[in-house]
């Protein structure tokens, strides 16, 4: 739920709740007010019928008059029921021949309900009129709350419009303000997006509110302490890469020229036994194992300083040197198709990025060779935009990248990563892996 939606969802609750306890306050105000004025206009009219009746005494003595009032005249007492009933009962007069009309938009029935269900009933009054010690009639007040209900009703509704009008216009003032105070949480996402995508540049504006000035303050000192730390980080790997290849270089030097040459000398000497030595004798024999052992070894040392540092790259190029190792590769694993295309001249590529190429080649054949049981195999290399692009394809069983965590992909990315490159893995279950790595040849190499 969003923050906008949640605070007019609040505002709504909590005008919802004043609204009710409104209402209930005035229903309850209003009964207090209708019943004290039922009871004072009440008692007014009472007095003023005691008058009527003593003036008139004579005349009701006298039964000259047919009714001692003219209630039917006095249809404009809204908050009274004023009835007149002779001796026998029957009603002769009364005030509501005009009242029921008075009334043209009634109150519902359940406002009704709600201003009668708690108050207390005001009690009729009655004046039974006497002559001569002989009963006339009787007139029965009988307070009549409907009119004042019916105007307490008209006030409400003006008061309920009202009350819309300004619900209305809170939401909508508190949608505009906070959705333009939240304007920049968009800059904010974004930001954090591009620092996500590996985008260290990225930074927030200045806002003008506090809590997210704080907000853009320190995230922008986080991004800049984390790019610097992370590019300490590839330098420091850009050195250790730098460091095991000049190792490997030193020891594949070593291998060739010392073991190497010993091995040789080794070979040579047992070669030269078996020639000097009668044949099928005890040192014609070991002199011929000594022979094959020594040949096992040398190509034991000469793949060992291939993987170590090879020797073609240094002297050929690196287009030469994965033609080799595509060539060595597919004579070890014949049941794989490997193909090999280069569309671009590779001979000014820098020692640095033909190492990381060559390496992530290897790597890549490598991992296909172990996991992937693929059938085939393509291989593209060009030069484009100042970057090297290399492209390995296969159609293997696939993973998940997200959740391979071997040191062959770690390694790659971090020596790719450590190059200044970009490297994607694509890859899904049954459906092949293709990486694609981009490294730049104009960059500087501690």
């Amino acid at each position: 739920m969003s923050l906008k939606l949640l605070l007019n969802l609040m505002i709504t609750a909590l005008m919802a709740v004043l609204l009710v306890i409104g209402v209930a306050l005035t229903i309850h105000n209003s009964q207090e007010n209708i019943r004290a004025e039922l009871e004072s206009t009440s008692a007014l009219a009472l007095h003023l019928i005691d008058k009527e009746l003593l003036y008139f005494a004579d005349e009701i003595a006298e039964q000259k008059l047919k009714t001692p009032f003219s209630l039917s005249s006095l249809g404009q007492i809204r908050h009274l029921r004023v009835e007149y009933y002779d001796a026998r009962g029957n009603l002769r007069d009364s005030n509501q021949a005009e009242f029921a009309a008075a009334i043209h938009n009634p109150p519902p029935s359940w406002f009704i309900y709600l201003m009668n269900v708690f108050s207390r009933d005001v009690e009729p009054r009655k004046r039974v009129i006497h002559a001569n010690n002989k009963l006339v009639g009787e007139v029965v007040i009988t307070p009549d709350p409907t009119y004042e209900i019916t105007e307490v009703w008209e006030d409400s509704i003006g008061m309920l419009k009202l009350v819309g009008i300004f619900f209305v216009a809170v939401n909508v003032m508190v949608f505009w303000a906070v959705g333009k105070a939240l304007r920049p949480v968009d800059q904010i996402l974004e930001a954090i997006n591009q620092v996500e995508q590996g985008n260290l540049d990225a930074r927030m504006p200045p806002f003008r509110l506090p809590e997210l000035a704080q907000i853009s303050v320190k995230f922008n000192h986080m991004a800049a302490t984390l790019q610097k730390s992370i590019t300490r980080n590839h330098k420091l790997s850009q050195q250790l890469l730098n460091l095991q290849e000049e190792e490997r270089k030193s020891l594949s030097r070593d291998l060739h020229d010392e073991i190497g040459q010993s091995l040789t000398a080794i070979h040579a000497d047992a070669t030269a036994i078996v020639n000097a030595s009668v044949l099928d004798t005890p040192v014609n024999q070991s002199a011929k194992a000594i022979v094959t052992v020594a040949r096992q070894v040398i190509t034991i040392v000469r793949h060992i300083v291939e993987r170590l540092r090879p020797e073609t790259l240094d002297k050929l190029g690196l287009k030469v040197a994965l033609e080799e190792l595509v060539s060595t590769w597919q004579q070890r694993y014949k049941m794989q198709t490997c193909e090999l295309q280069i569309a671009s001249d590779l001979a000014g590529v820098p020692e640095m990025v033909s190492i990381t190429a060559y390496r992530v080649v290897q790597e890549c054949l490598t991992n296909i060779a172990r996991h992937a049981n693929a059938k085939r195999v393509t291989l593209d290399l060009w030069i484009e935009s100042g970057e090297l692009a290399i492209v390995v394809q296969d159609d293997g069983c696939g993973f998940n990248p997200r959740l391979a965590s071997g040191f062959g992909l770690t390694g790659m990315r971090e020596r790719v990563t450590g190059a200044g490159g970009e490297l994607e893995i694509d890859s899904n279950l049954a459906k092949g892996t293709t990486i694609m790595v981009r490294l730049p040849l104009n960059r500087a190499f501690a």
